[in-house]
């Protein structure tokens, strides 16, 4: 039954609630009204009963007194007359029963007491609760009051306990009906105002639930009217306010669905596009990888069999174009997994535009390899001198520009471009470019070429080959300097990448060289670009014939001077900046224009530390290459021996070795001889930025990459080891500069020191025995001061180096020779043999200013002009050895004086 009514509705529920309700509250309103009802009428009926006693009370009284037992038992059958009274009797307690029995008063009661009582329903609503109960009245004597007796009463509710029992039935009856009715109505008016309204929310909210929008009908709108306070009101308002807000929630939760649902697939076909390209990507890379290998291998076998022949130098460089190929494969690879990885470090350094449009100038036309397609370039004349960015990875994205416009071109035109808009005051907005007319790329194929391992489409990568890494690397590349690429290309027409990121510029620092007059004749080829250049590096061009003349072509250039007509120097087009420069040089040298003597490793010693054979091999090769004299070491320990035994101008050394490897051996270097350590340059393959930081907290002063690029190890060698050029050996202007700007002095000075050049030589390495330790501390400190006087800086260096032990006897004698030798070929050298001229006041008039300030750069000043065969200079000179700076401005006073007269 309970789960039946469980099952039910709420409004049948609240229906049988409030039948059952009315039928209870029937019930207890009719036995209300019943127990209200019985207790008046008991109330009643014991006040009436009670008046009638009293006034029949006085009348029994004096019947008994006077002992008048049938008036008092009439009287007494009197009150039986009332309904409730069921018995009454006289007690005398003065009187014993005997007594009483003999006076003829033995019974002196009426009526009988109700025997089986009132029923159980009509004790229960408070009828005759006491019907059982006596009730006494006190009998008086008539004449003194005096008390005689009790007259005893005994009530009885049968009556009006049947009456009450009568009808009650009937007042139940009605009662629960009352109720009934008012509970059905209370019932309708909460179905109306409650019910209702909640069923019609419920069918809307599951009208919303299908999908259609939550609204009532009819009536029922009005529970949304603002002006409803009710609580049904403002609960269907936060309804609605709730579905709505659900349905929004529900709308938004879908499109968000929608839109991750989009992402899943739009992901998921780009992980099937991915692993796609990357399988290509696979097959591309072992053909890119294995195609150069092969060439290797069978060209070395090749030279292994034949030996060397008209043809191996053919072969050696196709070896070498197959090995650079096959590196630049894999750097392509390393370099995408640090950008991915997000190790990719830029740096930012000054470098010139003209130098950097150079290179790139001259990789593309190695790469074209004298092929049908014509190479151009179109520079802006505003270009900035210098700007500041990473110079690697710039040229890295232009580069690849250029190698797909030579890859993809077969005949026409590859243009290289730059230009520039000014950003600010000191930075611009720098375009760097390459156009081709090659095959093109189709409209809807210009995303796939920026994705890693993909191209336009797999039969230009089988026909052109390629890894397909080179564009998404330089596009991440430019990304990351804060640029962005552009392409414009179409099918078969060709195609523009552009390059454009915010850079800082600045002039080079020193005002641009005049280089003369010059005349440009021609009205074919790049006439505009070769115009521009030679404006760019310093020519006033003129329209008259007489003097330097370059000649334009379409395929050549022309270098006469003398005019269009004389005899030309012709070289082939394009031609960079320095090249056009050199050419001019050539063509009418200056003094100015000479270029810088070239700088050389002749003599310098380099401990090369590699276990690898083949890798040793090629680093003695490459440093023997470069002038410089090699000693090699299998591991750190051999290492060790070596450096121990004699120190090298120059370490270069592996990382990973048996016994000892690269880190340990530098960190026991550096504990045995401190600063007097050569420079320690790392080599490794591992080439990774934490490889890097760790070599740089080792104490390496550089770190070359392997395969090891010669140009790299050229460049770290020229900047660690300090080249010996004639400006080293003897730099005149400094020299000069310490003379006081006075030639003739200098050259006198020039000569002095050659003659005490020789006879310190000979004191050190001619006498018989050494000369003792006194004696060669003298002839150091006399060679340093003397030569660095005169502009011998690297005597002056060797010689201190030689005082303080961190070099060899044998050394200075090199050194003195190669001073010497530099001082014959200057003509300025020349026997003293007549007093120095007159007229020499500014050396001296400094010298005095030393001596003066107690400065012992006066003892290098007086070396340079002292001449030993005068008195008067060797007691300046003694003075000044012995660092008595007051006796030494007396014997500059008396030189003075002697000169004077």
């Amino acid at each position: 039954m309970m789960k039946q009514i469980h099952r039910l509705g709420v409004t049948p529920k609240i229906a049988i609630a409030a039948g059952l309700i009315g039928i209870l509250s029937g019930i207890l309103l009719g036995l209300v009204t019943l127990w209200t009802e019985g207790s008046q009428r008991v109330f009643t009926a014991q006040k009436n009963a009670d008046h009638i006693i009293r006034a029949t009370l006085p009348q029994i009284e004096s019947a008994y007194w006077e002992v008048d037992v049938p008036d008092a038992l009439a009287f007494m059958e009197g009150l039986l007359q009332d309904p409730v009274i069921a018995k009454a009797w006289i007690e005398d307690p003065l009187i014993s029963a005997s007594v009483r029995d003999s006076a003829g008063l033995g019974n002196l009661s009426v009526g009988e007491a109700a025997e089986g009582g009132l029923p159980w329903a009509v004790r229960w609503v408070g009828v005759g609760a006491e019907d059982t109960e006596p009730r006494r009245f006190a009998m008086r004597n008539p004449r003194d009051g005096a008390q005689i007796g009790n007259l005893v009463v005994m009530f009885s509710y049968e009556d009006i306990g049947a009456d009450i029992l009568a009808r009650s039935q009937v007042v139940l009856g009605s009662s629960i009906l009352q109720t009934l009715l008012v509970t059905s109505v209370i019932f309708l008016l909460v179905q109306r105002t409650v019910i209702r309204p909640i069923a019609r929310l419920q069918t809307a909210a599951l009208r919303a639930h299908e999908g259609h929008g939550f609204e009532l009908r009819g009536r029922e709108q009005r529970l949304f009217d603002l002006e409803r306070r009710d609580e049904i009101s403002r609960l269907a308002r936060a309804f609605r306010r709730t579905v709505n807000e659900l349905e929004d929630s529900r709308d938004n939760l879908q499109s968000i669905v929608d839109a991750r649902t989009e992402e899943l697939v739009w992901a998921r076909n780009e992980a099937i596009e991915a692993s796609q390209a990357k399988s290509t990507f696979l097959a591309n890379m072992s053909h890119e990888l294995r195609t150069p290998m092969n060439a290797i291998i069978g060209l070395s076998e090749v030279l292994i069999r034949d030996g060397y022949t008209d043809r191996s130098a053919r072969y050696l460089q196709d070896m070498r174009a197959a090995a650079t190929d096959l590196s630049h494969n894999i750097n392509a690879v390393l370099d995408l997994s640090k950008i991915e990885a997000g190790e990719m470090k830029l740096e930012s350094v000054w470098f010139s535009v003209d130098e950097f449009l150079d290179a790139i100038m001259m990789q593309t036309r190695a790469l074209m390899q004298g092929g049908p397609v014509r190479l151009n370039w179109d520079y802006a004349t505003n270009l900035p001198r210098e700007i500041c960015a990473d110079p690697l990875r710039l040229r890295q994205v232009v580069m690849n520009f250029a190698s797909n416009a030579v890859k993809f071109t077969n005949s026409g035109e590859i243009c290289l471009m730059a230009s520039c808009e000014p950003v600010g005051e000191n930075a611009v907005q720098l375009r760097l470019g390459v156009r081709d007319s090659g095959i093109g790329i189709a409209p809807d194929q210009l995303d796939d070429i920026f994705k890693p391992f993909g191209q336009a489409d797999n039969s230009t990568t089988r026909q052109y080959g390629g890894t397909g890494l080179g564009l998404s690397i330089a596009l991440r590349l430019a990304q990351q300097m804060g640029g962005d690429l552009r392409v414009d290309s179409r099918k078969g027409e060709g195609a523009l990448f552009l390059l454009e990121l915010s850079v800082p510029c600045r002039s080079d620092g020193t005002t641009l060289k005049q280089r003369g007059p010059l005349h440009i004749a021609g009205n074919s080829g790049p006439v505009g670009q070769i115009t521009a250049m030679a404006r760019r590096v310093g020519f006033d061009l003129v329209e008259e014939t007489s003097g330097p003349c370059v000649a334009v072509q379409p395929a050549q250039i022309g270098f006469a001077l003398g005019g269009a007509e004389a005899q030309r120097s012709l070289v082939d087009l394009p031609i960079t900046h320095a090249e056009f420069l050199d050419q001019m040089r050539q063509l009418a040298p200056t003094q100015e224009d000479d270029p810088k003597e070239k700088e050389a490793l002749s003599g310098r010693t380099i401990l090369v530390v590699e276990d690898n054979r083949v890798n040793l091999s090629v680093c003695v090769a490459l440093v023997e290459g470069l002038g410089a004299e090699t000693q090699t070491a299998r591991n750190g320990l051999e290492a060790l021996e070596q450096v121990a035994q004699k120190m090298p101008d120059l370490i270069l050394m592996d990382l990973h070795m048996p016994l000892m490897d690269g880190h340990r051996a530098i960190e026991v270097l550096r504990a045995d001889h401190g600063d007097a350590l050569a420079p320690v340059v790392a080599t490794s393959a591992n080439a990774a930025p934490e490889e890097h930081e760790r070599c740089r907290a080792s104490g390496f002063a550089a770190f070359l990459p392997k395969p090891v690029d010669p140009a790299n190890l050229q460049a770290v060698l020229s900047d660690l080891i300090p080249v010996q050029t004639d400006a080293a050996i003897l730099d005149r202007k400094a020299g000069l500069a310490l003379a006081g700007g006075d030639n003739t002095l200098y050259s006198q000075n020039l000569a002095r020191f050659h003659d005490q050049l020789v006879t310190w030589r000979s004191d050190l390495f001619e006498q018989v025995p050494t000369p003792v330790q006194t004696d060669l501390y003298t002839i150091l400190h006399n060679v340093k001061g003397s030569a660095g006087t005169v502009g011998a800086r690297q005597l002056a260096l060797v010689a201190e180096q030689v005082e303080k032990g961190q070099a060899e006897l044998a050394e200075l004698d090199k050194a003195m020779g190669e001073t010497l030798t530099k001082l014959a070929e200057a003509r300025e050298v020349k026997p003293d043999t007549q007093p120095p001229a007159k007229g020499i006041s500014l050396p001296l008039d400094r010298l005095a200013e030393l001596i003066d300030n107690h400065d012992m750069a006066a003892v290098d000043v007086v070396q340079a002009f002292a001449d030993r065969r005068r008195a008067d200079h060797a007691d300046l000179q003694g003075a000044l050895d012995k660092l008595d700076f007051t006796a030494a401005r007396q014997a500059l006073a008396t030189i003075k004086s002697n000169d004077a007269s």
